[in-house]
């Protein structure tokens, strides 16, 4: 293997979504070893890589790279803030179907951007690695949650190919970035704020607004070439000026609507109101339960990475020495 590009799987029709194992829930976790959790990212907490020596993880930059995609898309969209608030809200209030419906509608917004963002950099960095790291995803045809499959969705709208890997700009990642938020900018925010809470109707709502049902549908009605559109949009503007967190916001935001422009009827909510959305949300859910808390600006501040010990290598230190403290005295 000279160059480790893995060969695209050729299909003229956009690759199928098998319905996941599992539904994203509020901690999530990637590892593409079974063996080993490589990193994880808790929704409100931080992106995680655990000690890659244990884990074998020879490019841990690109998990953190996937983590860090599950922080932006959690505190970066109003149903990734919908997720931190009825995980809260749930704990005080009557709110379990409407947080299991938003863990429920989220998976494939959620690993289709975090499994690209990681992919992508380990074909820059580490090319030789690339094919085999794609053949090592999880997929529905391994009886696994399909990982595999929502990267080759990605990848038939943005090949990872030897033009994208000479790419400076990582504008086909953050293109497939933009295109996960704008699954995830739905209006279950204001919706949240704009009547008193009632579980099942509001659990519906977030089905019938599934982020999911979302990616695919804008996915499929813009298709490849609209995209490689998009990408090339996104260099043009991150060459015109410093690139900024403020200027990743408007792109994403510009970049939304020219997907949504594929899909009449489909809106997107503007990321410079979600914390506003987010307040009205929780001030109208504290007059339903006044003893909910939830500190706004507080839960949408990012945390920068962690790097700490696997969960496995802990466990496994734990059974081979085992301490009586009963007869230590400690």
């Amino acid at each position: 293997m000279s160059r480790g590009t893995a060969k695209p799987r050729k299909t003229k029709a956009p690759p199928s979504l098998p319905k996941p194992h599992r539904r994203f829930n509020v901690v999530s976790r990637f590892a593409r070893e079974a063996e080993f959790r490589q990193g994880v990212y808790e929704v409100g907490g931080q992106p995680t890589l655990y000690d890659p020596v244990f884990t074998r993880q020879t490019v841990p930059e690109a998990v953190l790279r996937h983590e860090e995609v599950h922080q932006n898309l959690a505190l970066g969209t109003s149903h990734g803030v919908l997720t931190l608030i009825l995980t809260e809200f749930a704990k005080v209030a009557n709110a379990g179907a409407s947080l299991a419906a938003c863990e429920n509608t989220q998976w494939y917004a959620q690993e289709l951007g975090a499994t690209y963002a990681e992919l992508a950099y380990i074909q820059r960095v580490a090319p030789a690695d690339f094919a085999a790291s794609v053949q090592l995803l999880p997929s529905a045809a391994k009886d696994d949650d399909p990982y595999r499959e929502a990267f080759d969705f990605a990848t038939w709208l943005l090949p990872l190919d030897d033009e994208a890997r000479r790419e400076h700009l990582d504008q086909r990642t953050l293109t497939i970035g933009a295109f996960c938020s704008c699954s995830m900018s739905t209006a279950c925010l204001s919706e949240l704020a704009g009547a008193d809470f009632d579980d099942a109707r509001f659990a519906s709502w977030i089905t019938n607004n599934s982020p999911d049902r979302r990616l695919e549908q804008i996915g499929r009605a813009a298709g490849p070439a609209s995209f490689l559109v998009l990408a090339t949009i996104m260099a043009k503007r991150l060459t015109q000026v410093t690139p900024t967190e403020q200027l990743l916001r408007d792109l994403f935001d510009e970049l939304s609507g020219e997907m949504l422009a594929h899909v009449p009827g489909l809106t997107a909510e503007p990321r410079s109101q979600l914390e506003a959305q987010a307040r009205a949300a929780v001030n109208r859910l504290r007059k339903t339960c006044p003893e909910f808390v939830f500190d706004v600006a507080d839960s949408l501040r990012p945390s920068g990475p962690l790097f700490t010990e696997s969960p496995e290598k802990r466990r496994l230190l734990e059974e081979e020495f085992r301490f009586d403290d009963l007869a230590t005295g400690n």
